[in-house]
């Protein structure tokens, strides 16, 4: 849903356990997988549409404690 406020942009919130989660880690969308939350966020911007990247902020916060 857009709200009018925003001028079309927008966060994607990402939250990195890194070994702490239980499972897997999966791949980002180009296919690799990160070890790292910085290798994560550079994967997903790197992914983005040059209208996405003008338009939504990626954040990656570590929660794994290392």
């Amino acid at each position: 849903m857009k709200d009018p406020v925003t001028s079309e942009k927008g966060i994607y919130l990402i939250f990195w356990f890194g070994e702490k989660r239980k499972g897997n880690v999966k791949c980002s969308p180009c296919g690799l997988k990160p070890s790292t939350a910085i290798e994560l966020k550079k994967q997903l911007v790197k992914n983005l549409s040059d209208f996405l990247k003008n338009h939504i902020e990626v954040m990656v916060i570590d929660v794994s404690g290392n």
